[in-house]
Parts: structure tokens; sequence; C-alpha cells
């Protein structure tokens, strides 16, 4: 590695030092992601204190909420095994390890003309997201299903670079899988597993692999899906609460944010043939 590209890296590291006054300061330009976590602190507690009678209850009047009780449930069992929230509130930080190293091996798949200084400066956009930044200090399952969302889209690249049919459904399987635990923290995320399964059966047709692939899936979504249907559907009927006037009507924090969220979504579908 080269001098001038060593000092790239300063900006990934400046990003990454100023969470630290992120957290000093309560840092939330998402707009309610306090909020969020203090929501979702209440049912640890509950899961934590009676899981058999919050797990019955969920959905319903006080427990009603937009997420699944699975980051609650994950969260209320490692705190009965001794973990304090605030220590795993510092925790939660590390989280941006594994976003910036399964962003950039996409970059590496997808883009493999453009310089490295590029997939870096691309690497620390994720830090200039709102939503990054704001889950990263107010720990929330969206960014955890972002990050396994980012896992499945990493092998979705691998398979499409494999040149063989065992690695292929290899590939498929494990893109399917990460999927499937990215919409067990956040249920938006399955509508993604129409566009994989799509190209999934351009490549195998109907064949015995496009079996197992269907057969997996509705392996993996079952306990979702009658979980879903017991409850009700509880998360489309959750309006948003708890945010105020002043940030529903933040056209610039909206712009900054859904620009992102697009640019994040769609980077490894689209092609770059000059070198930049």
């Amino acid at each position: 590695m080269t001098l001038i590209n060593k000092k790239i890296l300063i900006l990934p590291i400046i990003l990454i030092i100023s969470l630290i006054f992120s957290y000093y300061f309560g840092e939330d330009s998402l707009g309610a992601a306090k909020h969020d976590y203090f929501t979702q602190v209440k049912f640890i507690f509950l899961f934590s204190e009676n899981f058999y009678d919050t797990f019955q209850g969920f959905g319903y009047g006080e427990l009603l909420s937009r997420n699944s009780p699975v980051f609650s449930i994950g969260i209320a069992f490692l705190t009965n095994l001794g973990l304090d929230l605030e220590l795993f509130r510092y925790l939660n930080c590390l989280i941006i390890l594994p976003l910036f190293y399964f962003f950039y091996k996409c970059l590496e798949f997808k883009f493999e003309n453009i310089s490295y200084e590029t997939k870096i400066i691309l690497v620390s956009v994720l830090l200039l997201s709102p939503t990054i930044r704001s889950l990263i200090i107010w720990p929330y399952p969206l960014i955890y299903a972002l990050l396994f969302f980012l896992i499945s889209i990493f092998f979705y690249l691998k398979f499409n670079y494999c040149k063989n049919e065992k690695g292929k459904i290899y590939y498929a399987m494990l893109n399917i899988f990460f999927l499937a635990i990215s919409s067990y923290f956040s249920p938006n995320f399955a509508l993604f597993s129409i566009f994989f399964f799509y190209k999934f059966f351009k490549y195998f047709k109907l064949s015995g692999n496009l079996i197992i692939i269907i057969f997996f899936n509705i392996l993996l979504a079952f306990p979702a899906i009658y979980f879903a249907v017991i409850k009700e559907f509880y998360f489309l009927k959750m309006d948003v609460t708890g945010v105020d006037l002043n940030s529903k009507l933040n056209f610039t924090n909206k712009i900054v944010l859904i620009s992102t969220i697009i640019f994040f979504y769609f980077l490894p579908f689209i092609s770059i043939k000059k070198k930049l």
C-alpha cells in the first residue's frame, strides 16, 4: 500500500472518531432513534422479567410494536446473563466493523475496476448516513437487519461470480439464510426475497436445485408467517408515534436519509465500467 493509499484511510478514521463525540452529545440526526431505543428497552425489560406473558401479549395494547420481537428477546437473554444495557450501547458501535468489511467486499466484487481510494470513500459514506450514525449510538433492530441484508448481498454477488453449479447453490442458500435473519430483525427486508428468487429462477430454471431453494425459503419463513398470522399482522397497524412535528418536517434530514438509503440498496446492482 503506497503512502497515497494510506492517506485515504484518514477519512474513515476521522468519521469513526467523530462517533465518540456523537456518544457524548447523544447524536440523533435520524430524528427519533433515541425514542425508539428506549421503546426497545421497555420490551427488553419485559421479556427479561416475564418472557411468556410478554410474548403472548406482544403486538396488542401497550405491547404494540412496528418491529418483530427478535431483537428485544435476544438482548433480554443477554441481560439475564449479566449484560449491562449501557455497556451494550457502547459495544453496539462495533457493528460498524462488519458493516465496513462486507460493504467493501461487495464493492470489490461489483466494481473491480474502480480504485482502492474510491472504494474507501464509498465505504466511508456509511458514516455520513443519519440512519447509520443514529442507530450506532442508539441500538435498534434496523441496524442489525441492515448488516445481515448486506451479508446476503455479499453472497448474492458470490453467487453471480461463481463458475460451478455446486458453488452456485451453496451461495444461493447462504444468501437466503442471511436475508431471512435480516427479515426477522426487520420484516421490510423480506420483500427482497422476491428479487433474489427471480434471479435464482432465471439461472436454475425448473430444476431440483430450484425446488431446494423454494423449500429452504418456506422453512425459514414459516415461523415468521405463523407469528404474523396469529398476531394479526400487528406491525402493519402501528403508526409512527413519539416523533415531534419538527422531526416530521425536517426535509433536509429526509433528503439525506432517503438518498443514502437508495444509494446503499442499489449500489450492488449497478455497474461502473470506467476506472475512477
